[in-house]
């Protein structure tokens, strides 16, 4: 878990939101890559 520091909350958020996105944005492209395969 990514704790945000106490001086600066709103920086520490826009980090773990954008790890967030970049976890999804991964999953997707494993997703899309199964498919692939699968159509092929």
């Amino acid at each position: 878990m990514l704790k945000t520091p106490d001086n600066n909350p709103c920086c520490g958020y826009i980090l773990y939101m954008s790890v967030q996105l970049l976890f999804n944005a991964v999953k997707m492209l494993c997703l899309f890559n199964k498919t692939d395969e699968a159509t092929y």
